[in-house]
């Protein structure tokens, strides 16, 4: 997030790339927790939807990276 460099919607970039590999994860571990209620039906449709806004961003991610890489300078760890 060096000055310049990150737009004004930038802030915004560290928390989905976060979530676009935890979201997945998540949807993941709910799975078997079908197993475990009564009725034995798991929300499928749901952890479906998780997984799927965890894609999206991941894909967001990936075309935002490969159309501006930033790239990093021999000095920016000062």
């Amino acid at each position: 997030m060096a000055k310049g460099v990150v737009t004004g919607w930038g802030c915004l970039l560290p928390p989905s790339h976060i979530a676009a590999l935890m979201l997945p994860v998540l949807a993941g571990l709910g799975m078997p927790g079908g197993l475990i209620q009564q009725d034995g039906l798991a929300p499928v449709g749901m952890l479906d939807l998780v997984a799927f806004v965890g894609a999206v961003l991941a894909g967001v991610g990936l075309i935002t990276d490969r159309r501006s890489p930033g790239g990093v300078g021999p000095r920016s760890g000062r």
